[in-house]
């Protein structure tokens, strides 16, 4: 069935199985009201409601005192242009440009011959022009959304004076023209999984008004352009992913379509929240708008989300050069989210902000402030977690005075509300002040005490660390002791990883996670079969650290060997596990992990991750294989260029010389040359002496090749071109030029050629 009505705030568009969903304008109520006389025509002012009888009045378009403010302005906008013009600023010009059009445009059209006011036209008149325009600007925006619907009625409806929808009458369409029933509605779309289970669990929800309608506020006072921002504040187990899933859910009951992604302590992936929201709301959006993006950006966010690779069959022909530019990468997603938001309203959601690995930390703050479409962006974090050194303060700070965010501090349920919460349990717990005392109104430790009561525990627990042991321990063998291995893996864990690391038959792991599940410790991922996760962080998190660390370090080399059996290409993985397990014979692995791990981050633009994996390999290398200088220094190279990538260009610098000094020791003219080409990466020099460095070694790096024809060499002239266009004279450049092309002709390099 083919739609066209109006919920709320947005209309549903539905033509030929494509479904869209638009923000209410006048133009789409217009085109409404034609559809549903189709063939008839239609008076502009019957059209609009209005009524004729003044309609042969007239009067000036401006007067003196508005001809005289539009003039003053063009005097300034001119001023502005040139100063633009003059640094070089084009989008401070572009933006001046286009103002002094549209100011010059109205004025032009107010004034007459001999600079006469122009009178302007009757209300019929009027209407005409202003039913023309908003149906108009209702066609483009429909056309951008629904392309197979903008084109049937660009051919179908006609404006003027009288206004008709006149589509072709050998070929009848069926329009439903007012929105269904709840019950018969069929066009919501589905709820992302994680968040789903968080709704659908048994535990009540009380409380939160304030927050609710902060949030429902935030939702509704969305720009057309600019994202609204929410951050969601508190302790663990106050509510958070609880909070921001119920408004979510009552969102898509109204249509909205939410993408949800969390971040993970122990194996926080590059932009891995991102590549979960963005893979939900990809596989919902219309295959038209994905083709027109691939066509315009490439595969760029395929990057982040490869589902777009499936979803389109020409996007891999279209993919750029993954590891040049981070910012063409944020520009992608910002261009998916704003062309994604004209077509569905969308709500973004990253839960669990404190665990976030830098890129994806960067990538929120580019949507944050960047122009990424009608779009509601909201982050969870731990505050207790959030030190003045942790990466997310520099989020927060720059969030600060930002009037598109807004901020929402959890604190613990009142005591009514801990009664309310027992009385849903159907505890008594002899009243509200003994649980509230012992759970500071922490909604997730008084559901554990409930539940501990509910299982015959005639006293409560201190702690809910304690509690939480406890309730694992009191499953049946050998549940207690697989789901301790499950909590190494990670939040959540796959089956044959955890069958692989037990070494035991996998009836017996699924025995023990039904168990878990039973018990409501672990729920089972519904968009992906035989993977499962504990149902909160700190169920693991209770679970992990009641072991000894000498425990934790086999049990994590364990769980190494059979992810590198399973899983092989899962590098993150494969380092984070052979790092926390420092045994005879795990150094050198985890060594080679963490530079792999670091190497595809920095393919994937994720140069903070690529530093900190980098990092990580160097530190495990000085202490376990010092002795192997060559090592070193390719660490030391790696971790130059991810810092210089990362924004921190003098600690790139610091690496790469103590790099330097290695390749210069072992006399290694591929050492010197992967040297000097990461600091011809360098993109800021203000100084002479920042100037000379990279030539030096850029120079020294040449010399060694001993002219020698191969890529390396001719990247290398190439990098020095770039750097002399600064200091040396044009026939030097030239010369240089010269050699390189001469180079890339030997080689055959087309590109260059």
């Amino acid at each position: 069935m083919n739609g066209f009505y109006r919920e709320g705030e947005y209309w549903t568009l539905a033509f030929n199985g494509e479904v869209a969903r638009l923000r209410a304008s006048r133009g789409l109520l217009l085109l409404s009201r034609l559809m549903a006389r189709p063939g008839r025509e239609v008076h502009v002012l019957d059209l609009a409601e209005l009524s004729g009888g003044d309609a042969d009045r007239t009067e000036a378009v401006l007067d003196g005192t508005a001809r005289r403010a539009f003039r003053d302005r063009i005097v300034e906008l001119e001023a502005d242009l040139n100063e633009a013009d003059a640094f070089g600023d084009s989008e401070r010009s572009a933006l001046a440009r286009a103002e002094l059009d549209a100011v010059v445009d109205e004025l032009t059209r107010a004034t007459g011959l001999g600079g006469r006011d122009r009178r302007s036209a009757s209300i019929s008149e009027r209407a005409r022009v202003a039913a023309t325009r908003a149906i108009r600007s209702a066609l483009e925006r429909i056309s951008q959304a629904l392309p197979d619907l903008g084109r049937h009625l660009r051919q179908s409806v006609r404006t003027g004076t009288y206004c008709a929808y006149a589509p072709d009458p050998t070929r009848p369409i069926d329009w439903q023209l007012s929105a269904p029933q709840p019950a018969a509605a069929t066009l919501r779309p589905p709820m992302p999984a994680r968040l789903a289970i968080e709704v659908e669990t048994s535990r009540r929800f009380v409380g939160r008004v304030p927050e609710r309608r902060m949030l429902e506020e935030a939702w509704s006072s969305v720009p057309p352009a600019r994202p609204m921002v929410v951050l969601v504040a508190g302790e663990p187990g106050i509510g958070k992913t609880r909070l921001v899933a119920e408004f979510a859910a009552a969102a898509n009951r109204n249509g909205a379509v939410v993408g949800y992604g969390w971040c993970d302590e122990e194996l926080a992936a590059p932009y891995g929240p991102f590549s979960v929201a963005l893979g939900h709301v990809v596989e919902l959006a219309s295959l038209a708008l994905l083709e027109a993006h691939v066509a315009q950006h490439g595969a760029e966010v395929a990057a982040i989300a490869p589902v777009l690779l499936r979803r389109v069959s020409r996007a891999g022909d279209r993919s750029t050069n993954i590891g040049a530019d981070r910012a063409r990468l944020f520009g992608a997603v910002g261009s998916l989210l704003s062309d994604l938001s004209r077509q569905m309203p969308l709500i973004l959601i990253v839960d669990d902000l404190h665990w976030a690995d830098g890129p994806s930390l960067a990538l929120f703050r580019h949507l944050a402030k960047a122009d990424c479409g009608h779009l509601l962006l909201v982050g969870t974090y731990r505050a207790t977690d959030v030190s003045r050194s942790h990466p997310l303060v520099g989020l927060l700070a720059a969030l600060r005075r930002d009037p598109g965010v807004s901020r929402i501090h959890l604190e613990g349920l009142s005591p009514g509300e801990v009664d309310e919460l027992a009385g849903g349990a159907g505890v008594d717990v002899g009243g509200a002040e003994f649980l509230y005392e012992r759970t500071g109104g922490n909604p997730f430790f008084a559901t554990e005490v409930l539940q501990s009561i509910q299982q015959g525990d005639v006293g409560v627990p201190t702690g809910v660390r304690e509690t939480l042991v406890d309730r694992v321990a009191r499953l049946a063998d050998p549940a207690p002791g697989l789901l301790r291995l499950a909590a190494v893996l990670g939040r959540e864990f796959r089956l044959d990883v955890l069958t692989a690391v037990a070494d035991v038959d996998i009836e017996t792991v699924l025995d023990a996670v039904d168990c878990g599940v039973s018990a409501g410790l672990v729920a089972e991922m519904p968009d992906e079969i035989s993977r499962f996760g504990f149902v909160h962080a700190l169920i693991r998190e209770a679970l992990y650290e009641d072991m000894s660390r000498s425990r934790r370090a086999q049990l994590h080399l364990r769980v190494a060997e059979a992810v590198a059996q399973t899983v092989p290409d899962d590098l993150r993985s494969l380092a984070h596990h052979f790092a926390k397990s420092p045994m005879p014979g795990a150094a050198d692995r985890a060594v080679e992990y963490s530079r792999r791990a670091a190497e595809q981050a920095w393919q994937l633009y994720a140069y903070e991750e690529a530093s900190l994996l980098a990092r990580q390999a160097l530190r495990l290398a000085e202490a376990h294989l010092a002795g192997d200088e060559r090592l070193l220094a390719d660490l030391l190279v790696l971790l130059g260029r991810s810092e210089i990538g990362d924004g921190r260009p003098e600690a790139g610098k610091a690496s790469l010389r103590r790099a330097l000094a290695i390749g210069r020791e072992l006399a290694s003219s591929e050492l010197l040359a992967d040297v000097a080409l990461a600091f011809g990466s360098l993109s800021v020099a203000t100084t002479p002496a920042e100037i000379d460095e990279p030539v030096h070694v850029l120079r020294e790096a040449i010399a060694a090749r001993d002219d020698r024809d191969d890529a390396q060499h001719l990247r290398l002239l190439c990098a020095l071109t770039r750097w002399l266009s600064f200091v040396a004279p044009r026939s030097e450049r030239l010369e240089l030029e010269g050699r390189a092309l001469a180079m890339a002709r030997r080689l055959g390099d087309d590109v260059l050629i």
